[in-house]
């Protein structure tokens, strides 16, 4: 298994469109969106992490780091710097931070993999959206470098913060499909692109692939995204991370109800997407 090149550059052309033939004023609604979008997340953070003294925080596949603007602007973060390896969402982060006028958050354009993790230096570390999804189907020994290296950059007592797919009905609906999906979407009137087509199947390492071709809203053009993700069930997640020295507790991935809690701590959660939170011992 390496997907290393299909996940690393899955992403080289998100938001180009955005950033490059957006008027300013569509660019600023965008950012509304967008900033409004990164809520929930802010919320979980400010009810589950933050205890009134400001964050060190590092973000992994930061995108246009609009999670870390809205913590700086709720006085959440002290300091953030946000890991993106598609340039040109890296572009849009930098844009965002004039726009809001961030003075905390510094964008780092590359695999937070490349770079040696310097020890004790984050209270926090994110990766939602199914970050750590994509980092463990990179190659075999992925997701425990991963591990250890938010492991080391922790301060004791750190923590980290995962939304995770679990693909187990995927795979079903895949099996029942005759081994691949096809389905169109129409996006919303904001998004530069009318129409997508999906494609999703199972490769030889039982990861889920994602391919999808989209199709301008004016009809000028098309785009292409493939990635590869690998699927965590809550205790294949809660195993690699106890293993790496954190403790985990499980949440469900939207308003948290007192039964999903339930199912979670029985160990019976069927929602595909959950959240993780993981503290250094």
């Amino acid at each position: 298994m390496n997907n290393t090149e299909i996940n690393l550059r899955s992403y080289d052309n998100v938001e180009y469109v955005q950033l490059n033939e957006f008027s300013e004023e569509q660019r600023r609604m965008y950012l509304k969106e967008k900033m409004q979008s990164a809520e929930t997340n802010a919320d979980f953070i400010n009810k589950y992490i933050f205890n009134g003294i400001p964050l060190n925080i590092c973000e992994i596949g930061s995108g246009n780091s609009k999670l870390l603007y809205l913590l700086e602007q709720q006085k959440i973060l002290e300091t953030g710097v946000g890991y993106e390896v598609s340039t040109s969402r890296w572009k849009m982060a930098n844009y965002f931070a004039k726009e809001v006028g961030s003075k905390k958050v510094l964008n780092i354009n590359k695999n937070f993999l490349d770079d040696i993790p310097q020890n004790d230096i984050y209270d926090l570390i994110i990766m939602v959206d199914i970050v750590f999804n994509i980092i463990g189907s990179l190659y075999e020994d992925a997701e425990e470098e991963a591990i250890s290296w938010m492991y080391r950059s922790l301060k004791p007592g750190g923590g980290i913060f995962l939304e995770l797919q679990d693909c187990t009905d995927t795979k079903v609906e895949i099996a029942r499909s005759g081994g691949v999906i096809r389905k169109w979407e129409e996006y919303d009137i904001s998004d530069p692109f009318q129409y997508g087509l999906h494609e999703i199947k199972i490769d030889e390492d039982d990861n889920i692939v994602y391919e999808k071709i989209f199709i301008k809203r004016d009809l000028s053009g098309k785009d292409r995204f493939k990635n590869v993700i690998k699927s965590y069930s809550v205790n294949e997640i809660s195993n690699l991370l106890k293993k790496g020295g954190f403790e985990v507790e499980v949440y469900p991935c939207f308003d948290s109800e007192k039964e999903e809690i339930e199912e979670i701590k029985k160990g019976v959660y069927k929602k595909e997407l959950y959240r993780v939170l993981a503290r250094k011992k």
